[in-house]
C-alpha cells in the first residue's frame, strides 16, 4: 500500500502569517512540482512581504518540512512541496488557486437557486465507467482462479491476455490521452497495462519470472477496507503514476476530487480550473481540460451544455 498519509488542515493553521503567505504563493504557482527559484522580489511584494521576510518564511517552512529539497548532480537545489500535503493545501488555498473564492461561489448559488437544465441542452461526451473498486475485485477474483503465467519474455500469454482484456469494462480509448510510455505496448493494450501496473503498485499482485499472482496478505487487508478507502488508494496511484503532470493539471485533478459536489452530482468545471496570473488558463477552458476528464472516466462522466 502507499505509505504517506495526508496532513490534516489544522496543521496548516499552526503556521505564522508570513509562512502561510509564502506557502500559499509557492503552492499556487508550482502545486507539488519541483521549482528552483524561491520567490522573486515581485512575488514577495504581491504578498505584502519584503524579500528578507519571504526568505525567512521559506527557511522556516523548510525547517518544518513543508518544503523539501533535492540536490541535482550539478549542485543546483530543486525544491518541492511534499505530495502528502496537497489535499490539505488544496482545501486551504481553494480561494487562491481558483478564480473566485468558493465561499462567494456558494453564496451566489444560494442566491440564484438551483438552475434546471433540460435534457435537450445536454450532450454527454463520455460516461463514467462502473465503480473502479468493484472492477478491481472482479479482476482479482479472476486472476486468483485462472492465474497469469508468463512467457520467456516475461509477458502474459496471449490467450490469457485476450481473456483479461475482455473481462474489464475499461477500453483503450479511456486512456488514449495519457500518451503513456510503457513496456511491451505491442502486446499490452494501454488499459490492461494500467490495470496490471495499478494492482502491482497497490501490492495486490506480485510478479516473479514465471507468473503474476495474488498477494494474499495484502488482499486480505484490502478487503477489510471501506469502499471510500479503496477509492482513495486507487486514486493516489493513478494521480502519481499516470500522465505528465504540470502545476495546472495537478491543481485541477485534486480540485476535482476534493472540491467537487459529491457522487452522482454534476458540477461546473469552470469553478475548478486553476487561475494563474498572466496565463491563458484565465480565458475560457484550457485545451487540456477535456483530455484530463477523459483520463478520469473511472470516476467522472463528462457533459457539455449547449
Amino acid at each position: 500500500m502507499l505509505g504517506h498519509e495526508a496532513v490534516d488542515i489544522d496543521e496548516i493553521m499552526e503556521l505564522s502569517a508570513t509562512e502561510l503567505s509564502v506557502l500559499g504563493a509557492l503552492f499556487h504557482k508550482h502545486a507539488c512540482q519541483p521549482f528552483s527559484v524561491m520567490m522573486t522580489t515581485t512575488e514577495s511584494a504581491e504578498e505584502g512581504l519584503s524579500g528578507a521576510e519571504a526568505r525567512l518564511g521559506f527557511i522556516h517552512l523548510r525547517q518544518k518540512g513543508w518544503i523539501e529539497a533535492v540536490r541535482k548532480t550539478w549542485g543546483e537545489n530543486l525544491y518541492y512541496i511534499p505530495l502528502r500535503y496537497i489535499p490539505a493545501l488544496t482545501v486551504a488555498y481553494a480561494h487562491r488557486v481558483g478564480k473566485l473564492p468558493l465561499v462567494r461561489q456558494k453564496e451566489d448559488q444560494k442566491e440564484s437557486g438551483t438552475q434546471m437544465v433540460s435534457s435537450d441542452q445536454i450532450h454527454v461526451i463520455r460516461e463514467a465507467r462502473p465503480d473502479i473498486a468493484t472492477e478491481i475485485i472482479h479482476i482479482l477474483a479472476w486472476i486468483a482462479r485462472e492465474g497469469l503465467t508468463l512467457t520467456n519474455k516475461g509477458t502474459i500469454h496471449k490467450r490469457m491476455l485476450q481473456r483479461l482484456t475482455a473481462l474489464t469494462h475499461l477500453c483503450p480509448d479511456d486512456f488514449a490521452a495519457l500518451n503513456l510510455d510503457y513496456e511491451h505496448p505491442d502486446i499490452y493494450p494501454v488499459h490492461v497495462a494500467i490495470v496490471l501496473d495499478m494492482l502491482l503498485a497497490l501490492g495486490l499482485l506480485h510478479k516473479n519470472q514465471e507468473k503474476i499472482s495474488i498477494h494474499d496478505e495484502t488482499l486480505g487487508h484490502w478487503l477489510e477496507q471501506s469502499w471510500s478507502c479503496m477509492h482513495r488508494e486507487i486514486f493516489k496511484v493513478c494521480m502519481e503514476r499516470y500522465g505528465v503532470t504540470n502545476p495546472a493539471e495537478q491543481h485541477f485533478r485534486y480540485r476535482l476530487v476534493l472540491l467537487g459536489k459529491g457522487k452522482e452530482t454534476w458540477l461546473n468545471i469552470s469553478e475548478l480550473i486553476p487561475h494563474f496570473k498572466d496565463s491563458d488558463s484565465n480565458a475560457g477552458r484550457p485545451a487540456w481540460i477535456y483530455s484530463e476528464l477523459a483520463k478520469r472516466t473511472g470516476w467522472v462522466g463528462v457533459r457539455r451544455e449547449w
